[in-house]
């Protein structure tokens, strides 16, 4: 007789458990397929979509202040435009220039002093 030998009664058991744990994983598996897409909580997307934090430049006599503004996110327009791909930089063909760039979208100049804030848009 071998080391592991077990009555036949447990190893029939240990075959049908077998069985059994494997088609609870295949049934787990196929459940995953049914889940349709879903969106995050309102205050998880708020978040997402929240306008950045303005870029802050302040001169050297402190007396002025700018905030510069940007988009979050690039539009779909921008993403869908060709590019081409050298040397790790992504090029605009129509204008030689970086495709995925940050633009400035408003400047907003502020006197320290006053708090009186000028919008150049």
């Amino acid at each position: 007789m071998g080391k592991f030998d077990f009555p036949k009664q447990t190893v029939i058991f240990m075959k049908q458990l077998s069985v059994v744990i494997a088609f609870l994983f295949a049934v787990q598996v196929m459940a995953q397929d049914a889940v349709n897409y879903q969106l995050p909580p309102k205050d998880i997307m708020d978040l997402a979509l929240a306008k950045p934090t303005p870029t802050v430049n302040v001169d050297s006599k402190g007396q002025w202040m700018i905030l510069i503004e940007r988009n979050t996110y690039p539009l779909v327009d921008e993403l869908g435009q060709p590019e081409i791909r050298v040397a790790g930089l992504r090029i605009n063909p129509a204008n030689f220039s970086q495709s995925r760039q940050n633009y400035i979208n408003n400047f907003t100049l502020k006197n320290i002093a006053s708090g009186k804030e000028y919008n150049m848009q």
